[in-house]
């Protein structure tokens, strides 16, 4: 069995482990990133980015079931990825930095440090690393939508910079040509031994089963190859799932629920695994009277963000693909076509709030996952409710109309406010963008679970970096958030935060 030891360890190589272990070991600290997965940072279908697909429900996908949805669809799973660079290895690759508003509201919820301005130069840092590049929209058809869109009244915005404004454009992506640009890619690959490679240990395919400690210190992890400890820091970055999974696993959590499967509690930390917030979606198809043509990279090209309330900041993002994204449609008995255009509204500051429980005490199980989407009372519902109506107002306008030959799903017949409400929830999915299982905050009594400078309540040097320390939603795709979040979290080790 191993034991190594080193001055950091990094949990998970997911968007914020790898920013976190790259800029520890380029300031020459000694970094074991252990990753459950296998490094695969060759393998072509993560590379081309068209091919993001043909990855979802594979074998580098966790594939999460979630629990059972009283008042939206049970049937879809959450892709979470098991490999280098995690989710951001099969992800679209939509990147956008979130509106000042987002980071007032973690300020008011908390999260002292987390301005806009405070934290603008590390999404800097990010964009410097990873790059930028619009969607081409030489495909006609995402092309006649943009403009019906601004027949419709909304702004056409150039996104280059990937920050979130009013209107409708091409989608910013983090990629080079059709070559994905994951910060595993970025972030890692460039590194020499010159630069923090001599310094940076990655272990793959080594699943962590618990934290270690002594007294109010972590002191390592053990895998089933054995124990790897740290001297210094030791930041949890393995997502919002597995996050509060192997906290739990490990004693710190709600100590009730934990003796209750045999866990012997270390730390009550109620906020564990509490927050969970999603992007919840629905989709609206159109059956088109020609194929478009086959000249898209990847499904989604067009963004557009909608406020539904005048004087309010947007609610509404929807994504615009030229190809039938039908799944769930077609599982609820509504037809599809050969070819055909798809949008789906999806709410950008959800109300509802869920859960990440443990299933049992086994490290192989699964966590219990429900996200109690739609159980805010109706605002969630009602938000999609209008973005399915400002979808069929774009498809009316030209020159998106000239290219459609019927409405597919839901359907002409579905008009009122409750038929539509009841059809968005039974063929809702996600964007899937979980976060907030660990929030961050100043108090564990308001269910804080890390403090603003990301180091766990009650603990000396465990640190959490990824989206499960988001104290509320961003109104956007989380991924660059996320790895600002490892940008801020490796300066204050470095730092050594008081």
């Amino acid at each position: 069995m191993e034991r190594r030891t080193y001055d950091h360890l990094v949990i998970g190589a997911g968007s914020a482990g790898c920013v976190v272990a790259a800029r520890l070991a380029q300031a020459g600290r000694r970094v074991a990133l252990i990753e459950a997965g296998p490094l695969e940072e060759q393998n072509e279908d993560i590379l081309n980015l068209g091919r993001w697909p043909e990855l979802i429900g594979g074998p580098l996908d966790y594939d999460f079931a979630i629990e059972p949805q009283p008042r939206g669809n049970s049937a879809f799973r959450h892709p979470r990825g098991r490999v280098l660079g995690g989710t951001g290895s099969l992800n679209t690759c939509i990147a956008f930095i979130p509106a000042d508003g987002d980071f007032q509201r973690w300020v008011a919820a908390g999260g002292v440090g987390w301005s806009a301005a405070e934290v603008a130069p590390h999404y800097e840092r990010v964009l410097a690393t990873l790059g930028l590049e619009l969607a081409d929209l030489d495909n006609p058809l995402s092309a006649a939508f943009v403009s019906a869109a601004e027949a419709a009244g909304l702004p056409r915005v150039d996104f280059a910079g990937a920050k979130m404004q009013p209107g409708v454009g091409p989608a910013p992506f983090n990629r080079q040509g059709d070559r994905r640009r994951s910060t595993a890619i970025a972030y890692l690959l460039p590194l020499s031994r010159w630069s923090g490679g001599a310094h940076l240990h990655i272990l793959p395919e080594r699943p962590v089963l618990r934290l270690l400690f002594e007294g109010d210190r972590a002191i390592g992890v053990a895998t089933h190859a054995g124990e790897i400890f740290a001297e210094g820091a030791i930041i949890l970055c393995a997502g919002a799932f597995h996050t509060p999974q192997l906290l739990l696993l490990s004693g710190i959590g709600p100590a009730d629920e934990l003796q209750a499967l045999g866990i012997r509690p270390y730390l009550d930390l109620p906020g564990v695994g509490e927050n969970l917030q999603d992007h919840p979606e629905t989709t609206i198809g159109w059956q088109t009277k020609r194929p478009p043509p086959p000249n898209a990279i990847r499904v989604w090209e067009v963004v557009l963000f909608a406020a539904l309330d005048e004087g309010l900041a947007p609610q509404l993002m929807m994504h615009m693909g030229p190809n039938l994204v039908d799944g769930y449609a077609r599982q609820a008995g509504f037809p599809s076509a050969e070819w055909g255009f798809s949008v789906t509204p999806n709410v950008m500051q959800a109300q509802s709030r869920g859960r990440v429980s443990l299933r049992s005490a086994d490290p192989a199980a699964a966590p219990k996952i429900d996200f109690r989407y739609f159980q805010d009372g109706g605002r969630d519902e009602a938000v999609l409710v209008d973005g399915l109506r400002l979808a069929r107002e774009i498809a009316a306008q030209e020159p998106l109309r000239e290219w459609i030959d019927r409405e597919l799903f839901p359907g002409p017949k579905w008009q009122s406010d409750a038929a539509l409400s009841r059809y968005a929830r039974q063929v809702s999915a996600s964007v899937y963008h979980p976060v907030g299982s660990c929030r961050l905050g100043l108090s564990v009594e308001e269910g804080a679970v890390v403090d603003p400078q990301l180091r766990l309540h009650g603990l000396a040097n465990l640190y959490v970096a990824d989206a499960s320390v988001f104290p509320l939603h961003v109104g956007v795709n989380p991924n660059l958030t996320v790895a600002m979040i490892g940008e801020r979290c490796a300066e204050w080790v470095l730092g050594g935060v008081p």
